[in-house]
C-alpha cells in the first residue's frame, strides 16, 4: 500500500507537471522534459524503490490470496510500473524486469517462458514511444550519452580512491567520502557524493571487510529464499 501510494504520487506530479527538470541531457532527450521523483528528491532513488517494492505487489495476485488482495496486488502493481517508466531509470526498468523474471522462476520453472512477453512489451512500450522510451533504451550503453560518460568518469575516479583503501575503508558518510574524493575526482566530477556504484561504496567506505560481510549477507539471504520457495514446491506436490 505504501508502495502504491508513493508510486500514484508520481504519476500524479507527472501528469500536472509538476516533476524537476533537469534530470536529464536535452540535446539527446528533447521529449523528456520532466522524471518523476514523488516523495524522492532523486528520480533514481525513486527507481531504486519501485524495483525493490514491484516484486512484493506482484507476490498478492498469486492464487492463494483473496479476491479483495489480489485486486490490491493488481492495482499496487500497475502504479509502481507507470510510476517507474516516468522516472525514465533505464536501471529501474532493469531491476524491475529482472526482478519479475525472477520471481516468476522461483514460482515455477516455467516461469522462464515469461520472458517472452515481458520483452515483446517492452519492445511495445518502445515502439508506441519512441521519443521517450525508446531513445532512452536505445542509449542504454551509448557513450554520446552525457549520464553514461559521467558515471564512466565518477567510477574510474573512485576506482583510484578504492585503489588506495580497500584495505581500511574511508568511515560513512557523504563527508566522509566528499573529502576523500575530491582528491581523485575527474574533471566535472568534483561535487560527487558517492560512487554510483554500491558495491564500490560499500567496498570505500568500510575496506574489505564490509564488501565481505555484505557479499556474505546477500548470499544468506538469497540462498534461505531458495530453500524456502524449495519447500515450499516440494509441499504443494
Amino acid at each position: 500500500f505504501p508502495s502504491a501510494v508513493v508510486a500514484f504520487i508520481g504519476i500524479a506530479e507527472y501528469l500536472l507537471v509538476l516533476a524537476p527538470q533537469g534530470w536529464v541531457d536535452e540535446s539527446m532527450y528533447p521529449a523528456i522534459s520532466q522524471r518523476a521523483v514523488s516523495l524522492f528528491r532523486n528520480p533514481n532513488i525513486l527507481g531504486t524503490y519501485l524495483a525493490a517494492t514491484f516484486p512484493m505487489s506482484i507476490m498478492l495476485v498469486l492464487p492463494k490470496f483473496p479476491t479483495k488482495v489480489r485486486i490490491l496486488g493488481v492495482i499496487s502493481a500497475a502504479y509502481i510500473a507507470v510510476a517507474a517508466s516516468l522516472t525514465f531509470s533505464r536501471s529501474a526498468w532493469l531491476a524491475i524486469f529482472a526482478g519479475a523474471i525472477l520471481f516468476a522462476v522461483m514460482i515455477s520453472p516455467r516461469g522462464l517462458l515469461f520472458i517472452l512477453p515481458a520483452a515483446a512489451a517492452v519492445v511495445s512500450l518502445s515502439l508506441i514511444f519512441p521519443d521517450t522510451v525508446g531513445v532512452r533504451l536505445l542509449n542504454f550503453i551509448s557513450l554520446t550519452d552525457s549520464a553514461n560518460n559521467y558515471r564512466l568518469a565518477v567510477w574510474n575516479s573512485s576506482r583510484d580512491l578504492l585503489s588506495d583503501t580497500f584495505l581500511h575503508g574511508i568511515g560513512w558518510g557523504e563527508e566522509a567520502f566528499r573529502t576523500a574524493y575530491i582528491n581523485y575526482a575527474a574533471e566535472g566530477t568534483q561535487s560527487v557524493v558517492h560512487s554510483h556504484s554500491l558495491y564500490m561504496q560499500i567496498a570505500i567506505q568500510t575496506g574489505l571487510i564490509g564488501l565481505v560481510l555484505f557479499i556474505l549477507t546477500v548470499w544468506l539471504i538469497i540462498r534461505k529464499c531458495i530453500s524456502v520457495t524449495a519447500t515450499k514446491q516440494s509441499d504443494s506436490s
